[in-house]
């Protein structure tokens, strides 16, 4: 499942999520990601961009890991309430 609170759309299976993020990938062009985590759950911080020549942050995803993977994705994109992580607000 992959979820964007507070946008009610969510998605739910590999070809749903994989068809979602892959359009979504192809409007925000190159991207970079840093390992991080929330709420002690694995995550990554998506760069976007760049723009003047550095990459710009766009969203935090909070993984859930299940044993057979990833079950869910919860991507944060209120940049206000990401600065509470001490991520960079830009990658070069």
């Amino acid at each position: 499942m992959f979820e964007m609170p507070p946008f009610l759309t969510w998605f739910r299976g590999r070809a749903a999520i994989g068809g979602f993020l892959g359009a979504r990938m192809r409007e925000l062009g190159k991207a970079s990601v840093v390992r991080t985590s929330a709420n002690g759950q694995p995550a990554v911080a998506l760069y976007t961009g760049p723009r003047d020549g550095k990459r710009r942050l766009h969203s935090l995803h909070v993984l859930t890991v299940a044993a057979h993977g990833v079950s869910r994705v919860v991507a944060f994109q209120d940049i206000g309430a990401l600065r509470r992580f001490d991520l960079p607000a830009s990658r070069s």
